[in-house]
């Protein structure tokens, strides 16, 4: 039995044994463990994890109580058949419901707010059956407009977008993840995502994207004499500023940055740089009282570089693969069509 499902936290709100059971019904769920596979002895797993037998016999004792283990003799536990565990897929739905009440409650929801949001998204999932739920997990948000340009080409696709340190954070959003049809990432995460949510990986979907030829051509541009600066909403912006320059041999040495909602600054920051770069998401862009500024900026010769990105054409056609096939599956369940 490996081990390597099972995650114990000393410092979390829910018991031990908790997780322990909780481990070992996702590896079961994952046919990880299957039918008759004999759980690891309660002395060993207790030295392997670290936590008491105690602790141990006792997420035994539930998952026997729940019917998804049995014991014989010697004091094995082994995986139930199928036909011994039919309440299991309530017991754990009760269980599941319970935790996110107390947890919707803790962050301080009343009872008519959470029955409101619960509702609402019952009722967004019974609309959206005929739709594709397509997630995309990065770990900026700055390259959201490269897929929601990209699916607003597809009127049946119903379009998330996740950031990996807050799916990460919050458990209601591997839910949501996990309730999608397909999920697509850069190459950068893909093994990191199936290893951390094996959930996830069975509709997992690796793509690439790449700097636009506009944004390769002006950064290239880029002369020693020229003073640069980098606007950014993530510092992660500052790293990726940082390695294009790198890349073509620009020194970053001086490289000045601003946060764009550091608005005291910015005029300033303007009138000490010749090249200006900033995500496509930058507000400096959309906001009316910059717009003076970005003229004068750019009347005097001052050049703004805007980090751009898209969907490289293997990637496209492989997403686009995908949609039809998951499309064709939906219209086949539709009609009650079996292959």
């Amino acid at each position: 039995m490996d081990v390597r499902g099972i995650e114990v936290k000393k410092d979390k709100k829910i018991p031990m044994y908790q997780q322990v059971s909780d481990g070992i019904l996702k590896m079961i769920d994952y046919g990880e463990l299957k039918n008759g596979d004999c759980l690891m002895p309660e002395r060993k797993l207790s030295e392997r994890m670290g936590i008491s037998r105690g602790t141990v016999r006792k997420a035994y004792m539930y998952l026997k109580d729940m019917g998804m283990v049995i014991s014989k003799k010697g004091g094995n536990y082994y995986v139930s058949g199928a036909d011994k565990r039919s309440g299991y897929r309530e017991i754990r739905a009760a269980r599941m419901i319970d935790q996110m009440l107390k947890e919707l409650m803790d962050f301080g929801l009343t009872p008519r707010e959470i029955s409101q949001f619960v509702g609402k998204g019952v009722t967004r999932i019974l609309n959206r059956d005929d739709k594709i739920m397509v997630g995309v997990i990065e770990c900026r948000k700055d390259v959201y407009y490269v897929f929601e340009r990209f699916f607003s080409g597809y009127p049946d696709v119903e379009f998330n977008f996740f950031v990996l340190d807050e799916l990460t954070a919050v458990p209601e959003l591997l839910m949501q993840a996990e309730s999608c049809d397909l999920i697509l990432t850069t190459a950068s995460h893909y093994y990191d995502i199936c290893r951390l949510y094996p959930s996830l990986e069975s509709r997992m979907l690796e793509i690439i994207t790449l700097w636009s030829q506009k944004t390769l051509t002006e950064i290239h541009k880029i002369t020693s004499q020229d003073s640069v600066g980098v606007i950014y909403s993530s510092v992660k912006t500052v790293a990726l500023a940082k390695s294009m320059l790198k890349y073509f041999n620009i020194s970053y040495k001086n490289l000045q940055v601003i946060n764009q909602n550091n608005i005291r600054l910015l005029e300033e920051f303007f009138l000490q740089h010749d090249v200006l770069i900033a995500e496509p998401m930058c507000s400096i862009f959309s906001r009316m009282q910059y717009q003076g500024m970005v003229q004068q900026f750019q009347a005097r010769g001052g050049k703004i570089i805007i980090f751009e990105h898209y969907i490289d054409r293997d990637s496209s056609k492989a997403i686009d693969n995908e949609i039809s096939r998951l499309a064709e599956e939906k219209s086949n369940e539709r009609y009650g069509i079996e292959f």
